[in-house]
């Protein structure tokens, strides 16, 4: 679920300054190098706090699982980009979102079974 968190953070902020312009000194970089950083450290605490029940040692291998996730999606929204544009980055938040729904319904079966 925490790389769904940190995903969905990285693409909604890429969403949102599509239309910046772009280049390595422009304001778009600066954003999308801090929803880069915002993106990663909300996959790791939203991990940490989730997994937080069976340990810390446990937690923080979850949390740097979750932000190897992260990082993923935030390698996946360049070529998203590239061939779809904004609908591409939109499209890989909804499948961050996606993944965040489908955890939450795991751990509440998960809760319920024990």
């Amino acid at each position: 679920m925490g790389s769904g968190v940190g995903g969905a953070v990285l693409c909604a902020a890429l969403a949102f300054v599509h239309d910046m312009p772009r280049g390595p000194d422009s304001p778009m970089a600066n954003t999308v190098i801090g929803a880069a950083v915002a993106g990663l450290g909300a996959a790791a605490m939203a991990a940490f706090v989730l997994a937080r029940a069976v340990g810390v040692f446990k937690a923080c291998m979850a949390a740097m699982v979750a932000v190897a996730g992260a990082a993923l999606v935030g390698v996946l929204t360049v070529p998203a980009d590239v061939a779809a544009g904004r609908a591409g980055v939109v499209t890989l938040l909804g499948v961050s979102l996606a993944i965040i729904g489908l955890g939450f319904r795991v751990r509440r079966r998960a809760l319920a079974a024990a």
